[in-house]
C-alpha cells in the first residue's frame, strides 16, 4: 500500500459505511414517524359552499379574515375593469363575475371554455361555481387578484364513499346530513392532514358541544349515520392510526345496525 492508501483498512471502512447506512436509516424512519404524528392545527371556521359528501370548501372565521373579505366585495364592486372587445378569458385565469344571485361581482377563476361565450367559473372567496355569459365576465384589477382566496377546499378526514351505487342512491340524504351539521354554523376544524397538491383533510367539532371529541365531531356522526366507510388510505389515517380505529369503529357499529347505506345489507360487499 502507497501513498494514500497507507493506512487504508477495507473491514474498517466497510463498518464505518455500515453505520453511516444504519444511522440514516434510522434518521429517515425517524423523520417518517414525526412526519406521520397525528397534526394539531385547529382553525375557526365556516363552510361556504358543499361540493359533494366528502368535499367542502371553508373560510377562516377570523374577524379580521371576515372584515378583510368585506372590504374588498365592496372595493370590486366600484372598481370594475371596462371589458375590452377582444376579452376571452382562459382556462385558469382570475376574473371579476356578477353572480346570478344579487348580481353582485366576486373574484372568480375560469374553470372551463363553453360553446357560445359562456364559460363555468368558480368563485374563489366562497368555492361555488357556476355557468356565466361573458357579459357577466369582467378583467380583474393586478390589486385585487393578488390577496390569496378567501376559500380553501377541504375534505372530511378518515372517511371516503364506496364506488357501487352510492351517489345514486345515498347522496342526497347524506347532503341533508351534513348541511344540518355545518350549515350556518362556526365550526372548529383540526386539520389532520395537507397532502401536497390536494385538498386539506379535516375534522369539524362544534365548539358548542365542549372539547372535540372525535365520537361527536361531523365526521363521526357521518360514519355512525351510515353515510361514508372508512378510507384507510388516506393521508390523515397516515397520520393518526387511532382515529382511524375509532372512525372504523362507528362504521360498524352503523353497519350492525343497518344504518345509512347499510339499510340492505354490506353496501362494500362486492367491492
Amino acid at each position: 500500500k502507497r501513498g494514500m492508501w497507507a493506512e487504508f483498512n477495507a473491514d474498517e471502512e466497510a463498518r464505518k459505511a455500515d453505520e453511516k447506512a444504519k444511522q440514516e436509516q434510522e434518521r429517515l424512519a425517524s423523520t417518517k414517524a414525526d412526519q406521520l404524528k397525528p397534526r394539531i392545527e385547529f382553525l375557526d371556521v365556516m363552510v361556504s359552499e358543499l361540493v359533494s359528501p366528502m368535499s367542502m370548501f371553508i373560510q377562516i372565521a377570523k374577524q379580521s379574515k371576515v372584515a378583510e373579505l368585506e372590504t374588498m366585495m365592496a372595493d370590486l364592486a366600484v372598481s370594475q375593469m371596462p371589458k375590452p372587445a377582444d376579452f376571452a378569458p382562459k382556462v385558469g385565469q382570475l376574473v371579476s363575475a356578477c353572480y346570478t344571485v344579487g348580481d353582485e361581482w366576486h373574484r372568480a377563476k375560469i374553470l372551463k371554455v363553453l360553446p357560445g361565450s359562456e364559460y363555468l367559473v368558480s368563485y374563489i372567496d366562497f368555492g361555488n361555481s357556476e355557468t356565466l355569459a361573458i357579459d357577466r365576465l369582467r378583467p380583474l384589477s393586478s390589486k385585487f387578484a393578488s390577496t390569496e382566496a378567501h376559500a380553501q377546499e377541504a375534505q372530511l378526514a378518515f372517511l371516503n364513499l364506496p364506488n357501487d351505487g352510492f351517489v345514486s342512491d345515498y347522496a342526497a340524504e347524506t347532503y341533508a346530513q351534513l348541511r344540518q351539521l355545518v350549515e350556518g354554523r362556526q365550526l372548529v376544524a383540526n386539520v389532520e392532514a395537507r397532502p401536497s397538491n390536494a385538498p386539506i383533510q379535516i375534522t369539524l367539532y362544534d365548539p358548542a358541544l365542549g372539547r372535540p371529541v372525535l365520537e361527536k365531531s361531523v365526521n363521526g356522526e357521518i360514519a355512525f349515520a351510515g353515510y361514508a366507510v372508512a378510507d384507510k388510505r388516506a393521508l390523515s389515517s397516515l397520520h393518526n392510526s387511532s382515529a382511524l380505529a375509532q372512525i372504523e369503529s362507528l362504521v360498524d357499529e352503523a353497519r350492525n345496525a343497518h344504518r345509512g347505506m347499510w339499510e340492505y345489507g354490506d353496501a362494500t360487499a362486492d367491492e
